[in-house]
């Protein structure tokens, strides 16, 4: 899912068998404009953002994490294959359909 500060991340992380990986992906500045899905204000803000992850930066759970960039519609399965990720969980737009994001525990 977007990492955006990372609050969910952090919490998949600190809820996970210690063996666990939990990927993260955002949409990196340059890649704006070119975004498969249009984009809402708020989620360019958060793109924007000095840096990405804040919430589990420095902490333990950070070991866990892995934090990707790009655009998850427009690549498709290839990232969860790419990675062996078993597990995907949509983010869903509040007035809209659900879109396309990624984290998950690797079980690999």
């Amino acid at each position: 899912m977007g990492t955006f500060d990372g609050r969910t991340t952090l919490n998949l992380s600190a809820n996970s068998p210690e063996d666990s990986v939990i990927f993260t992906i955002d949409l990196p500045k340059g890649q704006m404009p070119s975004a498969r899905f249009e984009l809402e204000e708020r989620e360019k803000e958060m793109i924007q953002k000095e840096a990405t992850g804040l919430r589990y930066s420095g902490r333990a759970e950070a070991g866990k994490i892995v934090q990707l960039y790009g655009d998850t519609a427009s690549s498709g399965p290839i990232w969860w294959r790419l990675f062996g990720i078993d597990r995907i969980m949509p983010r869903h737009a509040q007035d809209g359909p659900a879109k396309p994001c990624l984290a998950s525990p690797y079980s690999g």
